[in-house]
């Protein structure tokens, strides 16, 4: 586009002053505005651009959404073949790129940063609104903790990405935010496309996208699930406000390196107040991250840290308020010093409440004595069929032989299965004898720390029955606390069906003499049962891979081992 230089005006009243940003079909540039006597950021593109129509149309419509996590649009507008749209200008503010390339940041901090901007995007989506350009660049957060996504459906518009349905639009919003959170969690890209000022993320065998806790320590296991469940599976929340209920609840200010002691607190506890930012990098009109200028301190408190998408439902966000509040705090009632008695009845109505005469009252105690009787003789009868029962059931006690015999019969009776002694599970570790040994180690203590919701994995392989490799399979190897007889194993596994065999010794070796049972493509909650068997090690020997989309891999939520 041709270049524009500052001190232009526009419509009157937008006077340029400093370039922020330059692009190959649009420049963004900070503007005064004199009506208001305020800073204003305007954005400038050829008004023939491809896009440019649907990049107004877009800017007028994101101009009636209200919520403190979006950019407002303040003006719409073109003047000598050029289209312009004017938004609020942010102060004092880095972006999520900025703060990524100083490293990586706290998790919970990551957790809060992508979690308001997904319930300001979630807000956008209900009016029929997506980004589809979203990068770290996109996200800015204040020194006092505000978040605030820019270049909603503008930039998308003038690149010609906006030809998605609704749900495909929900969706692409939702994986980048996803994207953003791993660049938060490592300080590194994992999107398709290169950004700015971001090394690529790390790829492990077969090209597969490495977890953030392989590349950062303290990332909790949930955000290293959402991060595989979407980036690897491509499963998961496929809406920003769905995204915004599985990263909540979070803190409602800047949260800076903790332990996990503290994660957890600062998770659970409503916090107000805001911190310090890193420091703004200088500005360069050809960065995608130039600094920009922002809202007032008071305007950028959230008082409240739990997300709630009931307030996404259509409802108008007035400026300032939370959109993370579960129920609006109110202080309780004062007691009344004085009380007013109430009016008696009015002259002209007949006082029908007043107090009944002798032959009512009387009906009414006869009445409920009646009742009375009739509970007591129901009562009597009860008690007295439960001890006829209780004697006949006790009745084949006598006969000791006949349940004996019984417990010992091959065939299913009608008394609950038994289910065993659980073992302690000491150890996990992933067992790959045909390959480099590490089928990922790092995350096979998900797979008994008791929670379905976090999992192991098997890395991701083209065909599902591992031949394209050499290999005849990979396993979970679990050591029990000594050698235990072993009858019954329960595995979870998440999403598809896969195939099992669980082997049961005391060498860490596969044999046909130790095979206790196998899972025969099936997914869920899943017993394997045989034996009994005794050993210290139990293997979970992969056969056949999960199917997800074009690659196979397996996960196991949870396993337990019973006698």
């Amino acid at each position: 586009m041709r270049e524009v230089q500052g001190g232009s005006v526009f419509a009157d009243r937008y006077a340029t002053t400093t370039l922020l940003r330059r692009a190959d079909d649009h420049e963004l540039w900070l503007a005064h505005d004199a009506t208001l006597d305020r800073e204003v950021t305007i954005t400038l593109f050829e008004e023939d651009l491809p896009g440019a129509a649907a990049a107004v149309d877009s800017a007028r419509r994101a101009s009636a959404v209200e919520d403190p996590h979006l950019v407002r649009v303040l003006d719409v507008g073109s003047q000598d073949g050029l289209a312009f749209i004017v938004s609020e200008a942010l102060h004092r503010t880095d972006s999520l790129a900025a703060l990524a390339q100083l490293g990586a940041l706290p998790a919970e901090e990551a957790r809060r940063i992508v979690g308001e901007a997904a319930v300001g995007l979630g807000t956008a989506a209900s009016r029929g609104l997506h980004h589809l350009a979203l990068t770290p660049h996109s996200i800015e957060r204040s020194r006092s903790g505000a978040v605030s996504v820019r270049g909603l459906a503008i930039e998308s518009a003038l690149a010609g990405t906006d030809d998605l349905d609704a749900d495909a639009a929900s969706r692409a919003d939702t994986v980048a935010l996803v994207h953003c959170l791993y660049a938060a969690l490592t300080g590194q890209w994992s999107g398709p496309t290169s950004v700015a000022g971001l090394p690529d993320a790390p790829t492990g065998p077969n090209g597969t996208l490495q977890l953030p806790s392989s590349l950062s320590p303290g990332v909790p296991s949930d955000l290293d699930g959402l991060v595989e469940q979407i980036l690897i599976d491509d499963a998961g929340p496929a809406t920003p406000t769905a995204l915004a209920h599985r990263l909540s609840p979070w803190s409602s200010e800047i949260v800076h390196s903790v332990s996990g002691d503290q994660a957890a607190r600062a998770r659970k506890a409503a916090i107000s107040g805001g911190g310090a930012a890193a420091a703004a990098a200088p500005v360069d009109p050809t960065d995608p991250d130039a600094t920009m200028v922002g809202r007032h301190p008071e305007l950028e408190q959230d008082d409240t840290h739990t997300f709630d998408p009931s307030t996404l439902r259509g409802a108008s966000i007035p400026r300032g308020a939370s959109t993370l509040r579960v129920a609006q705090a109110t202080e309780p009632p004062k007691h009344q010093e004085e009380y007013t008695d109430l009016e008696p009845p009015a002259p002209l109505i007949p006082d029908v409440y007043g107090d009944p005469d002798p032959t009512t009252s009387r009906l009414a105690l006869v009445i409920v004595g009646g009742l009375v009787v009739i509970a007591m003789i129901l009562g009597l009868l009860g008690l007295r069929s439960f001890f006829d029962r209780g004697s006949s059931t006790a009745a084949p006690s006598a006969k000791p032989s006949t349940s004996v015999s019984a417990s010992k019969s091959t065939s299913p009776t009608s008394s609950a299965p038994v289910t065993g002694r659980k073992l302690t599970i000491e150890n996990a570790t992933s067992y790959d004898p045909d390959g480099d040994g590490n089928e990922n180690n790092q995350l096979t203590y998900r797979a008994i720390d008791g929670n379905a919701y976090t999992s192991w994995s098997t890395h991701p392989y083209k065909l599902e029955t591992f031949t394209e490799t050499g290999k005849h399979g990979v396993g979970l190897l679990l050591t029990l606390d000594g050698s235990q007889s072993v009858n019954r194993v329960e595995v979870n596994v998440l999403g598809n069906p896969t195939t099992i065999e669980v082997y049961v010794g005391d060498q860490q070796a596969r044999s046909p003499q130790n095979l206790l049972g196998t899972l025969n493509n099936g997914s869920g909650q899943q017993n394997v049962t045989g034996g009994p068997l005794t050993g210290k090690y139990v293997l979970l020997w992969i056969t056949k891979l999960s199917a997800y989309n074009d690659v196979f891999r397996t996960r196991i939520g949870n396993v337990e081992v019973f006698s």
